[in-house]
């Protein structure tokens, strides 16, 4: 993930907190497209002593590990957000995106 995708997750936290669809389908998106492998999977599901996290906390892990996903990491994060059914996670996905495209565009000459 680049330096300017890093930084439109970090200035999206609280929204992304609000807005995230269920964390099973993300993982086994984000998973399916080659980002997250196993330990990454289990490291959002379960704490270092394998007890399991709550939602909340799974949450925080996920945003927190998204970043060293690759360099596509964003990307296959912003289509599972748009392919999710909900308008919400539609809306997440735009946002994204569109704050991803203003922040490169002010890094332009």
């Amino acid at each position: 993930m680049d330096p300017i995708e890093k930084d439109v997750i970090t200035s999206s936290l609280i929204r992304l907190k609000q807005d995230l669809p269920p964390l099973d389908y993300l993982l086994d998106y984000m998973k399916q497209n080659g980002v997250f492998d196993d330990n990454i999977v289990k490291a959002v599901k379960f704490t270092q002593f394998n007890a399991p996290r709550d939602e909340h906390d799974q949450a925080d892990k996920f945003i927190e590990v998204l970043p060293s996903g690759g360099r596509h990491a964003f990307d296959v994060f912003v289509n599972a957000l748009h392919t999710s059914e909900k308008i919400a996670h539609k809306d997440l996905s735009a946002l994204l995106k569109d704050e991803k495209a203003r922040k490169q565009a002010q890094q332009e000459p």
